[in-house]
């Protein structure tokens, strides 16, 4: 978990989201709380979204399904 913390979080095309704040333990998948300039983001952190994830640069690529972001 504390390695996720603090990652740089943007989309494939390079948007930038955010910073991973913190990992949501739900009994199922896991989710990411993002902090971003004007809000809070929650990311399931599934393979299917989070497509790459590079704790030793700090940087998670996802690739969000529509509408995911748009709440």
């Amino acid at each position: 978990d504390w390695e996720l913390i603090g990652c740089e979080v943007e989309t494939v095309e390079g948007e930038k989201i955010g910073v991973v704040k913190e990992l949501l333990r739900t009994g199922g998948t896991e989710i990411l709380v993002i902090t971003g300039a004007e809000k809070e983001y929650l990311i399931p952190f599934a393979e299917t979204i989070c497509t790459e994830v590079d704790v030793e640069n700090k940087l998670i690529n996802i690739d969000a399904p529509e509408g995911l972001l748009e709440f």
